[in-house]
């Protein structure tokens, strides 16, 4: 998970298309969701950030096709 936020903020010069990421915003949504289920603190802590940097990337690409 580490890795893929990692990847995600190197990577934050061209956002990616709008599908794949509302995909990885509602992935890593739910993911944490389970995560509080569990009471798994990083893996939530971990999730939720995904979930805010893909919705980062989400509102960009949205901004730069209109």
């Amino acid at each position: 998970m580490i890795c893929i936020i990692v990847g995600w903020v190197i990577a934050f010069q061209e956002p990616p298309k709008l599908s794949l990421s509302a995909l990885y915003s509602l992935g890593s949504f739910f993911l944490a969701l389970y995560a509080y289920y569990l009471g798994d603190l990083i893996f939530l802590i971990l999730n939720t950030l995904a979930t805010f940097v893909s919705l980062l990337n989400f509102m960009r690409r949205y901004v730069r096709q209109r």
